[in-house]
């Protein structure tokens, strides 16, 4: 059983395991955790206790599905190849700090990770602007964040370029800025965009709706995980959401990309507002512009509709992708903790 990797690795006694995880957890893990102490991070001693049970068998898991594909694409002579990981995981949860440790664990151990989001394939402020027009009765569509308000055509070109990325011949991966336009946001232009030089190896693309089934697919013929039940606030507004998922169609080709998926869960969607609120809480402690936890509120309702459609299909099924693709599905506490763990396949 593929679960059987993720588990072997915690606090496994196998001297090769062993010697892996104190290796990395002294030169990559620990220096980092303690660098992000200032931003409320715990002590070490919590920090090796997720390192053990959470971090490091997660990416025992990945690597090993990634020596997997190596063997598979050398076989098959597709040596350009990059393993396409997504992340999918609602916002607050911890994925900017996952992907930073996965990435930075993979390069101590010679393998070149480069992470992206989907927040950087937002539409130009123009065409976002367009769309809201379009769609002018639908609250969900009026800004960005939801199906229907991504280039992906320039997410799908970027992924294929990266497949040929040579010295000589850098790929751009864009960058979107959340504070143009008045908080309305913009692509930010080319010269801030960041330049990939190097062949890459493995791709780690995250994103808060990655995954999502439109209704009318939602096939629970599919694998189950045993993961509990999500419980959803009562009092989601529904406006606009069906225009929503007949635009989220058009997300079924960048999803059948991924080799691998990773899918951070949570047992309460209540959750997102409150670790949302602890971001801004924290950015008006250290002097910064935040918002007040009205505006948080209206903020991430755009957002909770898509979630309270998709995520519980998502949840039990795991997300849309090709048949026979492994999802490590973890579901996480309010302090960002595994409490379960499962893989759907």
């Amino acid at each position: 059983m593929l679960l059987d990797i993720f588990n072997s690795a915690v606090q496994s006694t196998d001297p090769s395991i062993s010697q892996s995880r104190e290796e990395l957890y002294n030169t990559i893990f620990i220096p980092y955790w303690r660098q992000n102490l200032e931003n409320g991070n715990p002590s070490d001693a919590a920090g090796l206790d997720s390192f053990n049970k959470y971090f490091f068998p997660s990416f025992h898991f990945i690597k090993t599905m990634y020596n997997n594909h190596i063997i598979k694409i050398t076989s098959t002579h597709k040596h350009n190849t990059p393993f396409f990981i997504a992340m999918s995981a609602p916002q607050g949860c911890g994925k900017t700090t996952f992907t930073d440790l996965v990435c930075k664990l993979f390069a101590h151990t010679g393998v070149n990770c480069v992470s992206m989001s989907l927040d950087d394939f937002y539409l130009t402020g123009s065409d976002q602007d367009a769309i809201a027009a379009q769609y002018h009765s639908n609250p969900l569509l009026q800004y960005r964040g939801n199906a229907g308000t991504h280039d992906l055509k320039l997410a799908l070109d970027t992924l294929e370029a990266l497949k040929t990325v040579e010295p000589g011949s850098p790929v751009s991966i864009p960058r979107y800025d959340k504070s143009l336009r008045a908080g309305r946001g913009d692509r930010s232009p080319p010269s801030r965009w960041t330049a990939i030089d190097s062949r890459v190896d493995v791709v780690l693309f995250e994103g808060w709706m990655l995954g999502f089934t439109p209704t009318e697919l939602q096939s629970p013929a599919a694998g189950a995980s045993s993961c509990e039940a999500l419980s959803v606030p009562e009092d989601i507004p529904t406006e606009g959401i069906q225009e929503v998922d007949r635009l989220l169609h058009s997300y079924r080709t960048l999803h059948d990309l991924f080799d691998l998926w990773l899918l951070l869960a949570v047992k309460d969607l209540s959750q997102v507002f409150a670790w949302r609120l602890e971001a801004e809480h924290k950015m008006l402690a250290a002097g910064r512009a935040g918002l007040t936890d009205s505006q948080v509120r209206d903020f991430v309702l755009r957002f909770m509709p898509a979630y309270a459609k998709y995520a519980p299909f998502m949840y039990a099924h795991g997300p849309q992708r090709q048949e026979g693709v492994p999802v490590l599905k973890i579901c996480v506490d309010k302090d960002r903790q595994p409490t379960t763990v499962d893989v759907i396949d």
